[in-house]
C-alpha cells in the first residue's frame, strides 16, 4: 500500500485524484492534481514534478505522454506525477515573453525560490511549496523536476543538478547518487551547480538536505511538441530504468558533454528589438568561439542594434525562437565543447569517442 496527499493506492493500481490547498479571498479554491502509478513488485519511489513555473507547460506534456503506456502492472516501485504544480501560474497571466506566468498570480510570488515554504499562515505558494516539500521528502526516494524554454527558447536536454557539498549541509553521499542518476537519464547536457546552500528558496535543495535527490530537467519550449518532447521522454523513462523501476537499458544520446560553474553560460541580450538568428545558428548546434549566432534589428529602421556572438566553443543546448525580444531576453545557452568535466560518446566536432 502506498499512500500521498492522503490517499491510499493498492499495488498495481493507477489513480488520478486532487488535492485541496486552500481558498482565496473570492472562495476560489486551489487544487493541485497527481497522479500514482503503483507497481506490483517493491522498488524506490520517484516523484516528477512539473510547471512549478506555469510559463513552462512542456514538463506536464511529457509527462502525460511518457504514461500513456506505462502499467503498473510492469513496474518495480512507484512514480508519483504532479504535473501542474504551480496552477494558478498556467492558468493566468502572460508576459511579452510567453504566455502563462513565472510567479503565482495570487501572491507574486515564486514556487522555486520560497522551499520549503510556510504552512499555516504562509502566502499561498509558501503554503504549496510546504506542502510539497514534507509529502515529497517523506514518500520519495529520488524527484525530477521539469523546466523549459518557456514561449521564447526551445532545449534540448539539459539536466541541472546541485553538487550537494557535505560542507553546506548535505549528505557525504549525496552529491555521488544524484550525479550518477544525471548522467544515467542520457541528456545532451549536463550541468553542475556549485554553493547552492540549502536555504536558497529551490525544491533541489529543499529536499537535498532531506537527502532526497533531485534533478531538474530542462527540455523542449516554445509551446510546441516535437522531437525534444519525445527526448524528454527518453530522459524520463533512462531515469525510470536507472532506478530499477522500468525494466530495459538506459538509451544513451550520440553524445553527453557535462558542465559547471563557467563551463555553462546563459547568452542573454543587451538590447531590444528583433531578433534573427546568424545561418549556421540553430538549436544543437556547435559554434565556434567568436561565431555570430544573432542580432538585434530596429523594428522601424532594420539598424543592428546588437551582435550577438559566442563566447566560446560550445553546443548550443538552448536557442531562441522568438523574434520580439526585451533588453534581457534569454537568446540561449551554451555548455563549453573546450572547457568540461565528464562527457561520453562523440562530440561535436570531435573525430574520435574516447571517453573523458
Amino acid at each position: 500500500m502506498f499512500e500521498i496527499f492522503g490517499r491510499k493506492v493498492e499495488p498495481g493500481q493507477k489513480v488520478f485524484d486532487y488535492c485541496h490547498v486552500g481558498y482565496l479571498a473570492g472562495n476560489t479554491e486551489c487544487r493541485i492534481g497527481y497522479g500514482v502509478f503503483n507497481g506490483v513488485k517493491e522498488g524506490p519511489v520517484l516523484t516528477l514534478i512539473s510547471a512549478l513555473h506555469g510559463w513552462e507547460p512542456m514538463g506536464t506534456e511529457i509527462i502525460r505522454r511518457t504514461f500513456l503506456d506505462v502499467d503498473p502492472k510492469d513496474l518495480s516501485g512507484t512514480v508519483v506525477v504532479i504535473p501542474i504544480a504551480n496552477p494558478f501560474s498556467m492558468e493566468f497571466g502572460g508576459t511579452a515573453e510567453s504566455s502563462g506566468l513565472q510567479i503565482n498570480p495570487a501572491d507574486s510570488l515564486n514556487l522555486n525560490r520560497v522551499f520549503p515554504g510556510r504552512g499555516g499562515s504562509g502566502w499561498l505558494t509558501e503554503q504549496l511549496a510546504h506542502l510539497y516539500t514534507e509529502e515529497i521528502s517523506r514518500v520519495s526516494d529520488v524527484v525530477l523536476d521539469y523546466h523549459d524554454g518557456t514561449s521564447s527558447n526551445n532545449m534540448i536536454p539539459l539536466v541541472t543538478f546541485l553538487a550537494y557539498e557535505p560542507e553546506l549541509g548535505y549528505q557525504a553521499d549525496l552529491a555521488a547518487r544524484t550525479e550518477t542518476l544525471a548522467k544515467a537519464m542520457g541528456a545532451q547536457v549536463g550541468r553542475r551547480i556549485e554553493g547552492d546552500a540549502p536555504d536558497s528558496g529551490n525544491i533541489s535543495a529543499a529536499l537535498g538536505i532531506r537527502g532526497v535527490p533531485t534533478m531538474m530537467l530542462s527540455v523542449a519550449g516554445l509551446g510546441q511538441v516535437d522531437e525534444n518532447v519525445d527526448e524528454g521522454i527518453r530522459c524520463t523513462k533512462n531515469l525510470m530504468k536507472a532506478m530499477g523501476i522500468l525494466e530495459g537499458e538506459v538509451d544513451r544520446p550520440e553524445y553527453q558533454l557535462y558542465c559547471s560553474g563557467p563551463q555553462h553560460k546563459v547568452l542573454l541580450t543587451t538590447a531590444g528589438g528583433f531578433f534573427y538568428p546568424a545561418p549556421g545558428a540553430t538549436l544543437g548546434a556547435w559554434v565556434q568561439q567568436g561565431q555570430e549566432i544573432g542580432v538585434i534589428l530596429d523594428p522601424l529602421t532594420s539598424e543592428v542594434r546588437e551582435t550577438l556572438r559566442a563566447p566560446f566553443k560550445g553546443i548550443l543546448g538552448m536557442f531562441r525562437g522568438k523574434m520580439v525580444t526585451n533588453p534581457g531576453g534569454m537568446v540561449g545557452h551554451l555548455a563549453n565543447l573546450e572547457d568540461y568535466y565528464w562527457s561520453l560518446g562523440t562530440l561535436p566536432g570531435s573525430e574520435d569517442s574516447s571517453l573523458v
